[in-house]
């Protein structure tokens, strides 16, 4: 059983729950030397957050730190950062503690780690979350850092699930289904139309996924990503594309399983 870690890192402590929306913060600019003096204001009133007892102890879970590695950032993006990674957790756990110091950020997260790959788990938390799909020519500028416009981004994105699917060969992969917005399903089918014989490019967080050749236009607003290695990575990949790109990058540093 090991102690809570709030009486050592305890800069900024909150609880958030299933419904949680975290609490509210006045936008102001941090930085390495001064994110050790942020503090949120947590509205104890609702249920949607609650202090800390810092006397409790954390008796089963995962505790793990993540290293902020972007340098400048306002306390609205460290919320927004938090909740998003919140979203992602869900799969796991109703509920989780976390902590700020100085560029790292503490989590501890009540789950059941006896069958879990705990470390891709924790990665899964901090991708970027980033979707895009992009015909060649904008392919091109993206590989190269140039400007570049979008076919689709997450916005686009009405539900992502990852799947387990199987052909008539019994050879299975592991899949992410999309199902686009109106917006999305009306911005799809032009590209698909106008694309006919090229290829569609899908970036999932910041790495390409996918460049299928569009055979035929897509009407309906429905797109499967395939190529993944474990059921468990598709759907950490749904879980970032519909809670959306992480205003911070992260990277996780270290972790400990209590139990």
């Amino acid at each position: 059983m090991k102690k809570r870690l709030a009486g050592i890192l305890a800069v900024m402590m909150v609880s958030l729950t299933a419904c949680s929306g975290g609490g509210e913060v006045q936008q102001e600019a941090v930085s390495d030397d001064t994110a050790a003096a942020v503090q949120e204001t947590v509205n104890t009133d609702t249920p949607d957050a609650e202090e800390v007892d810092e006397d409790a102890e954390f008796t089963e879970g995962v505790i793990a730190t993540y290293k902020i590695e972007t340098e400048d950032y306002t306390e609205e993006e460290l919320e927004q950062t938090v909740n998003k990674m919140f979203e992602r957790a869900k799969a796991y756990c109703k509920e989780w503690n976390y902590s700020i110091e100085d560029d790292r950020i503490t989590f501890e997260i009540p789950m059941d780690t006896e069958d879990a790959d705990v470390e891709e788990i924790l990665k899964g938390l901090a991708m970027s979350g980033e979707l895009l799909f992009l015909d060649e020519e904008n392919y091109d500028a993206w590989t190269f850092g140039r400007e570049y416009e979008a076919i689709l981004t997450g916005e686009n994105i009405d539900t992502a699930v990852g799947t387990t699917n199987q052909d008539s060969m019994g050879n299975t992969s592991h899949d992410v289904q999309l199902s686009m917005s109106d917006e999305g399903t009306e911005r799809f089918a032009d590209a698909t139309t106008e694309n006919m014989g090229e290829k569609i490019y899908i970036i999932c967080n910041g790495e390409e996924v996918s460049a299928p050749i569009v055979n035929t236009p897509i009407l309906n607003g429905q797109c499967v990503i395939t190529g993944f290695n474990s059921l468990e990575e598709a759907q950490q990949v749904a879980a970032s594309i519909l809670s959306g790109d992480l205003p911070l990058e992260l990277t996780l540093e270290d972790y400990e399983i209590a139990d």
